[in-house]
Parts: structure tokens; C-alpha cells; sequence
């Protein structure tokens, strides 16, 4: 944990404190109390910490292709992506699924989508 998120969590919970003492509002609660303050404040003219969205990213949809196949979030990091590539080749490996020669078929398919996917997001994350 870092000195400044240890510092946010001291002065949230200092201003919890004075604030359930003093009997008002806690200026960090996600309350419905805090969103009429907020609507009051866009109705007056003023911004509030909470108006600004976050910058996404736009989606690739080559890429968001290649995430969903292997099951994890548009924008992930090299290590997640790698770590779910090996969960899904280990569960879809042919050799696994020698008993029927359609399920083997099956397993082939999908490790080379897997595969395909996760080399496309390697070129693309490194």
C-alpha cells in the first residue's frame, strides 16, 4: 500500500468520524443524499468530482474479439491475458479429450482459436 492511498484512507475515515458526530453529510458517501447535492450543483452551474467520466479507450473490435475468446476484460495486461490463455489451453487441449473423436475435433478448434487469439494480443501488448 502506498503513503498516498494509506493518507486518503486516514483523512476518509477522520472525516466519517467528525461528520457522524457532527450530524451531517459525509462529503465522501455515495448516498442518495450526495447525488441531490450533486443534481443541485449541475442545475446551478457548478462541476462536481463526480461529472467527469473517465476517458475509455475506444474499443477495437478486432481486438474485443480476441479478449472475449479468452474470457477476460477489453484492456487487460499482458500477465492476465497470458495466465488465462494457459487456464484455457490446459482445459481445451486435444490430448485431454481422447475418448470421443468429436470432442477431440472440438478441443482442436478451440486451441487453435485460443491460440490465434492469444498471439494477436501478445503482438498487440508488448
Amino acid at each position: 500500500m502506498s503513503i498516498f492511498s494509506r493518507l486518503k484512507d486516514i483523512v476518509r475515515a477522520n472525516v466519517h468520524a467528525f461528520t457522524e458526530n457532527q450530524g451531517l453529510d459525509n462529503p465522501f458517501s455515495r448516498g442518495p443524499k450526495q447525488g441531490q447535492a450533486d443534481d443541485l450543483k449541475r442545475d446551478a452551474g457548478e462541476s462536481s468530482f463526480r461529472d467527469a467520466e473517465p476517458a475509455q479507450p475506444a474499443q477495437d473490435p478486432e481486438l474485443a474479439k480476441h479478449f472475449a475468446t479468452l474470457g477476460v476484460p477489453y484492456g487487460s495486461n499482458l500477465k492476465t491475458v497470458k495466465a488465462a490463455w494457459l487456464k484455457l489451453i490446459k482445459a481445451n487441449h486435444p490430448d485431454r479429450h481422447t475418448g470421443s473423436p468429436a470432442a477431440e475435433k472440438r478441443a482442436q478448434e478451440m486451441t487453435q482459436k485460443i491460440n490465434y487469439a492469444f498471439s494477436e494480443l501478445e503482438k498487440k501488448l508488448k
